[in-house]
């Protein structure tokens, strides 16, 4: 099962692409903001994807620029 990471700050569209994810079969990790998304991919190797809102708390584009 791939990984993807959601990083929105958005509850409901967080929770939307969460559904419709895990009904496509991934596995989802979700961040709510810049700095936890950037913890998750430090910490999991395994991430395939990583779905990012460009402009979120905490970090906003930095983290797409980082990876």
């Amino acid at each position: 099962m791939e990984k993807v990471l959601i990083a929105e700050d958005d509850i409901i569209s967080r929770k939307i692409l969460e559904i419709l994810l895990l009904e496509w079969g991934f596995e989802t990790l979700s961040a709510d903001n810049g700095s936890d998304a950037l913890k998750c991919l430090e910490a999991d190797n395994d991430i395939k994807i990583a779905l990012f809102d460009w402009k979120m708390p905490l970090l906003d584009g930095y983290v797409c620029r980082k990876i």
